[in-house]
């Protein structure tokens, strides 16, 4: 079990890993939460939500496949060699290929004309969705732009300035 639980942390440290050093990892995963919020306005099917969360996988793996990759390549090969460049091609490929199906997924998902007229009124009868719509995006392209570690830094600093009270400190 103790084993189990080291292999499993190890896994978890490298998704994290990736995460905070690959900013198209993070591009990756700031998309998901996009996507779950737009399904809302779906009926989807369990089968729907489980392709949608199977095509998250693939698109994640293979970013972790493609970052592992470009390391292992750059670690064993400091100079630069058409091979070398070759691999890490094909398996920035690899991602290309699963993000642009993953899109072709969404589109044979959400092609429901009636249901895409309805978003705007939506939005148009509701203004606060709309400002936390725009909170969601500004929060993950600083997380996108920075990674936790920056999104982190950059939270205490705005709150470092200000003290118990909630006013500014001088």
């Amino acid at each position: 079990m103790k084993k189990e639980r080291h292999s499993f942390r190890a896994a978890a440290r490298g998704v994290l890993r990736c995460v905070e050093e690959e900013r198209h990892m993070r591009f990756h995963t700031a998309a998901i939460p996009v996507v779950l919020l737009f399904s809302l306005f779906f009926s989807l099917s369990a089968v729907e939500y489980a392709l949608l969360f199977l095509t998250f996988a693939l698109v994640l793996a293979s970013e972790l496949f493609n970052s592992a990759l470009e390391r292992l390549v750059d670690a064993q090969i400091p100079f630069f060699s058409k091979n070398a460049a070759a691999v890490k091609d094909f398996a920035a490929g690899a991602v290309l290929v699963c993000a642009v199906f993953s899109v072709l997924v969404g589109a044979a998902i959400f092609w429901k004309p009636e249901k895409l007229a309805g978003i705007p009124a939506f939005f148009a009868a509701h203004p606060a969705a709309v400002a936390g719509v725009v909170g969601l995006l500004a929060v993950l392209a600083l997380y996108v732009a920075l990674a936790p570690s920056g999104l982190l830094r950059l939270w205490r600093k705005m709150f470092r300035r200000f003290g118990k009270s909630g006013r500014p400190t001088e």
